[in-house]
């Protein structure tokens, strides 16, 4: 049985759902955005696309774990640079923080050059600072 070809199992989908943070559940395009980035693909953005094996992948990826990108201390992290990004006006159409953009500036001047969402709570920390400091040079040239 080749799980790379398989799809996504209707348990699967229940288990992502339940382990997703409640801010990623109640904003179906940051679900979206954080579908894409996890698969690597922006055709891909619902869990129902997900292959068996991406599925699994992000269930593990998802349960609490000592470090894990997804625990509450790495949500608020994650929220803070959100925050900075509204600040400085990083917002897509419809008026939302632009999770593209900010993904974007991660994989290109990020300190470890991934995406957003693949960054550890440890890694996190050091992310904040280097942003907080692009929200700084922001206000100063206002």
């Amino acid at each position: 049985m080749n799980t790379n070809k398989m799809k996504v199992t209707k348990q699967q989908i229940i288990k992502i759902h339940t382990l997703l943070p409640i801010e990623v559940k109640e904003d179906k395009e940051l679900k979206k955005s954080i579908i894409a980035q996890y698969t690597g693909s922006i055709n891909l953005t619902s869990t129902a696309d997900l292959t068996f094996k991406q599925a699994n992948e992000l269930i593990d990826l998802l349960k609490p774990k000592k470090n894990n990108s997804f625990s509450a201390d790495a949500d608020i992290k994650r929220k803070r640079i959100i925050y900075y990004a509204h600040k400085m006006n990083w917002q897509n159409e419809d008026n939302k923080v632009d999770i593209d953009r900010i993904n974007d500036w991660c994989i290109k001047y990020g300190y470890l050059h991934k995406p957003f969402m693949k960054y550890t709570n440890k890694e996190l920390t050091a992310l904040v600072q280097q942003f907080h400091k692009v929200y700084l040079a922001f206000l100063k040239s206002i």
